[in-house]
């Protein structure tokens, strides 16, 4: 009987330190979470025309949060949707409260007009990141529209970019990716190209080109997305 009455003794004495330490916790933590409120933040990599704007906003979204409810991710997603033009780059917590977030300014890759004559500033990576405004040169002329703070998600488009030169400009309608020729004919292209096979495609065409360039014969169109180009003249 004492045996039993020990062990359960025993027992209820283990429930109880772990209860405790569990409570000790929990207690611990919350003051901890409550200790790294962020009460200072800094915004580097921007604009001096921007920085006050991006300061404050950021602050409004962060300020007296507590550092573990912040995840880069979300600054990520927030930066985005409130200033395109900006990369998030990282973010570090200087102990016990301030927040530095590095941004970087986004470089414009491409000048896209969508089927309105609106120019929007695409990167590298296909984002489109603001408004372009001017007597700028277009890349590519598309027939739809285009949302600032999105990736291009058209597949058709994305293929176009692998043509863009800096000389010609490409053109996408009804699904079809085309430049102009300096006679006025038009090259079809092939609209599911990758960049392993865009040097082909280019060469091929520039000896079409030049080989009926030389036999003074006017090209009305050429169709690059055979194996065999189909060509067509005036």
């Amino acid at each position: 009987m004492k045996s039993s009455r020990f062990s359960k003794s025993s027992k209820r004495k283990k429930y109880f330190i772990i209860i405790f330490f569990a409570l000790l916790f929990s207690l611990a933590f919350i003051f901890i979470k409550d200790f790294v409120r962020i009460s200072e933040l800094e915004v580097r990599g921007v604009l001096d025309t921007d920085i006050v704007n991006v300061s404050d906003l950021v602050s409004t979204e962060y300020k007296n949060k507590s550092y573990f409810d912040i995840d880069d991710s979300d600054i990520k997603k927030f930066i985005e949707n409130s200033f395109p033009r900006y990369v998030f780059m990282k973010v570090v917590f200087i102990f016990p409260s301030k927040l530095v977030i590095d941004l970087k300014l986004r470089e414009e890759n491409y000048i896209i007009a969508d089927f309105e004559g609106r120019l929007y500033s695409i990167d590298s990576n296909g984002f489109v990141f603001g408004v372009a405004f001017g007597n700028l040169k277009v890349d590519i002329r598309y027939d739809k529209n285009l949302e600032v703070g999105k990736t291009l998600n058209d597949e058709i488009l994305k293929s176009a970019l692998l043509y863009v030169d800096g000389k010609n400009e490409v053109v996408i309608q009804n699904d079809e990716i085309s430049i102009k020729l300096d006679n006025g004919g038009k090259v079809i292209l092939p609209t599911n190209a990758d960049k392993s096979n865009i040097l082909e495609i280019s060469e091929t065409l520039q000896k079409i080109i030049q080989k009926y360039r030389i036999e003074n014969r006017g090209i009305e169109f050429i169709d690059m997305r055979f194996s065999k180009p189909v060509i067509k003249f005036k």
